[in-house]
């Protein structure tokens, strides 16, 4: 699910959980912003193996379900170079980030794929999109 918001000369798109689509970039094409759910697999693989290592199989097999529904960040950023947006905000960021080390290896690879800016959200993320007009 997602939606388009057009007002006046801005305009934003807010995807929700979802992969990476040709219907999301179609319609996120030359948005301001893109506001992008992130998944990393790489973090959420070892954190399935972890619980699996634990004897959690259901944990280890719900963290491996939602690999399917989401889309990685690298994936996020080139979405967002193929439909031309000015800005990607990442949000409903999985599994937690608590340490910085954390965030630089969730964003790896992301300013490779897309060369505007790229923030990502946390509680009480702000972007302000003023008129043109």
């Amino acid at each position: 699910m997602g939606y388009r918001i057009d007002y006046r000369d801005r305009s934003i798109v807010i995807s929700g959980d979802t992969t990476k689509s040709a219907n999301l970039i179609g319609y996120a094409r030359g948005v301001d912003l893109l506001v992008y759910e992130a998944l990393d697999f790489r973090l959420t693989e070892w954190i399935a193996n972890a619980a699996e290592a634990a004897g959690n199989v259901r944990a280890a097999q719900g963290a491996r379900d939602i690999i399917s529904y989401h889309t990685t960040p690298e994936e996020a950023a080139e979405t967002a170079a193929e439909a031309g947006v000015g800005q990607l905000l990442l949000y409903h960021i999985a599994p937690l980030l608590l340490l910085p080390a954390l965030e630089r290896q969730f964003l790896r690879g992301t300013s490779d794929a897309f060369s505007g800016r790229i923030t990502l959200g946390v509680d009480g993320t702000m972007i302000s999109l003023p008129s043109r007009q």
